[in-house]
């Protein structure tokens, strides 16, 4: 089996200008490392530091309400 990249130049040019931290949130196997690397190699003389977590719960929580707000589960 071959293997082959899809190309999203969209997402490279969101991080490219995204200033400060990103986070990446995604299902398991749709990319996100792929992704980092392909962005990575675009990176000509730049160092790009990169953490993964697995976020549940609270902290996973603050990052969507952060991100979404009108989508956040709504508190008493």
């Amino acid at each position: 089996m071959d293997s082959v990249l899809v190309a999203r130049p969209h997402l490279l040019e969101i991080l490219d200008i995204a200033p400060g931290r990103v986070v990446l949130t995604a299902p398991a196997g749709y990319g996100k490392t792929v992704l980092l690397d392909q962005w990575d190699l675009t990176r000509e003389h730049e160092t790009i530091r990169v953490r993964g977590a697995d976020l549940a719960g609270p902290a996973m929580d603050r990052i969507r309400e952060t991100l979404h707000p009108e989508a956040s589960p709504r508190r008493q």
